[in-house]
């Protein structure tokens, strides 16, 4: 079943990993509080799966593509430069802890993830997420649970995103892949869903204070700009002036004097430039 199954239950797997690592359901419920080593259990069952499914199917352990070819030349780097690192010692305890997993995860995820469908699931998944985090940091702004004396928010679930700066990176990074799933459905429902799931991401960014997001965040918008303004110009133009106003008029306060500090860091009161 599973050589003719196309890696079926190894997505199965990944999946289920994916809403493990994300949603870290041990620290949501209590009840399961005692299970912190449930992301790893579940992804050495992907593994134990995935490996006689993909030898039965392909003869090979893994695909070929560059990126893999890459991630592994970046795995021999890191073995061969181990010698020469401060203290070797940390250097494999963070290869063998933290590295090399996200490295298999990534070579089944190349490999599983094969049709459209598939992808698509992952990406909902990841925008499930994204939404979920959002809207617990809008809320925390609101009620004043804030991660510091500086009125910054963090993510409602540890692990990646328990920091504001990690958080605002991951909602950066599905901004424009939310973009990309309203403008390729035809539901005017979706477009709907779509275009407040990237409105939610966005303001959380924003109370999340992190400087880096806001440069990720103009970062995404001027390629989309660039990207979709070929075909209709002065729609864009319209369109990111009006957003532009929106932003500096909802802006929290002493946002403006968050940013200032990325090139003043005599403004940063929190001394993060210094991290």
């Amino acid at each position: 079943m599973i050589l003719k199954g196309g890696h079926a239950i190894s997505y199965a797997g990944l999946f289920l990993f994916s809403i493990v690592l994300f949603f870290r359901p041990y620290e949501i419920i209590s009840a399961l509080s005692s299970f912190k080593t449930m992301a790893f259990w579940t992804a050495i069952f992907t593994l134990l799966v995935y490996i006689p499914s993909q030898i039965g199917r392909e003869g090979n352990l893994t695909a070929r593509p560059r990126e893999v070819n890459l991630v592994l030349l970046l795995c021999l780097t890191a073995l061969l430069s181990m010698p020469l690192a401060a203290d070797p010692k940390m250097a494999w305890e963070a290869f063998n802890q933290e590295f090399i997993k996200a490295v298999l995860m990534f070579i089944v995820l190349v490999n599983v993830v094969n049709t459209e469908r598939r992808l698509k699931g992952l990406l909902l998944l990841t925008l499930a997420v994204s939404c979920y985090l959002s809207w617990h940091a809008l809320n925390d702004y609101r009620v004043g649970n804030f991660y510091d004396q500086f009125s910054r928010v963090k993510g409602a679930i540890g692990g990646m995103f328990g920091n504001p700066n990690d958080m605002a990176l991951h909602l950066v990074t599905m901004l424009p892949i939310t973009v990309a799933l309203l403008l390729s459905t035809r539901n005017f429902a979706g477009k709907m869903l779509y275009g407040v799931c990237g409105a939610l991401m966005t303001v959380a960014t924003v109370v999340t204070f992190s400087r880096g997001g806001f440069i990720g965040l103009m970062a995404a918008g001027l390629v989309m700009a660039w990207k979709f303004g070929r075909r209709n110009r002065v729609g864009v133009v319209a369109l990111t002036a009006v957003t532009l106003l929106l932003f500096i008029a909802f802006a929290p306060g002493s946002y403006g004097t968050r940013l200032l500090s990325i090139v003043d860091t005599g403004l940063d009161a929190s001394g993060s430039h210094n991290a």
